[in-house]
């Protein structure tokens, strides 16, 4: 049981810890970027 727990707790540090990351990273680049479309090259410019 206390490894149970020490795991679970583990995976919820480690997801709290993902959610932050993403948080930060939509903060510094907003999810619809006109760059990011114009450096991919498999999105159609029309």
């Amino acid at each position: 049981m206390r490894v149970s727990g020490l795991s679970s707790r583990a995976n919820y540090l480690l997801l709290f810890n993902i959610n932050m990351l993403k948080n930060n990273a939509f903060k510094y680049q907003p999810e619809c970027n006109p760059q990011d479309i114009q450096n991919n090259p498999q999105t159609p410019l029309k």
